[in-house]
């Protein structure tokens, strides 16, 4: 019965680690099929409320406000286009390799989006 318990909290552990995202600056792109991909910088913290993404392009035509995001399930957040006046909704997916994975949509249109995690983790949070 002990074994039991203790294999139960080691893979509740596992799993909760698993689901756990790497603070600091993470880089990848929105790329929209018809498009060049756009290079997007992520800032994920981790504060009081919870997990906190600031996301912006290296060209300013896209940025999110800070959106406090969920510990486990789908990143989901949404991003405004500065340029054109739209604003997409994202849904990432945490993949096996630690990189963020999934699409922004506005209407019918679709933009696939990736983000590498940084190679170390920050602390704390801004008040940003």
């Amino acid at each position: 019965m002990r074994l039991l318990l203790l294999t139960s909290l080691v893979l509740l552990a596992s799993a909760a680690s698993a689901q756990t995202l790497t603070t600091g600056e993470w880089t990848g792109e929105l790329a929209w099929s018809d498009a060049e991909p756009v290079t997007l910088t992520a800032n994920i913290e981790t504060c009081a409320e919870g997990l906190k993404i600031r996301l912006e392009s290296n060209d300013e035509r896209y940025r999110t406000n800070t959106t406090v995001i969920a510990q486990s399930g789908p990143v989901e957040f949404t991003i405004h286009n500065n340029q054109r006046g739209y604003t997409l909704a994202c849904s990432l997916s945490r993949q096996d390799d630690g990189s963020l994975s999934g699409s922004c949509a506005t209407g019918s249109s679709r933009a696939r989006v990736t983000l590498q995690p940084p190679a170390q983790s920050t602390i704390g949070c801004s008040d940003g």
